[in-house]
This record gives C-alpha cells, structure tokens and sequence, in this order.
C-alpha cells in the first residue's frame, strides 16, 4: 500500500515531486515567470 501512495501522487502532480528534489529550480523557473509577466504588462502600457 505504501508504493502505491506516492506513485498516485507524483502521477497527479509531476511539479510537486520537482519541487522536492531541486527547490531552487522551482524557484527560479517561478521568478523567472514572473518577470515575463511584468514585462509583458510594461510593453503592454508603453503601447
């Protein structure tokens, strides 16, 4: 019954078991979204 658990889990949420192992990648992949994001809604109001 224990195998089963996690393997449902990573299935259902790939990003979790990612997060978990490298944080810092997350990290840097969120931050990094963000500011596209910013940028985007700055070129938008220039325009």
């Amino acid at each position: 019954m224990t195998s089963t658990g996690p393997r449902v889990r990573t299935a259902s949420a790939p990003h979790h078991h990612l997060s978990l192992s490298s944080p810092t990648l997350v990290f840097k992949i969120i931050s990094l979204d963000r500011t596209c994001r910013v940028t985007q809604q700055l070129q938008k109001k220039k325009d």
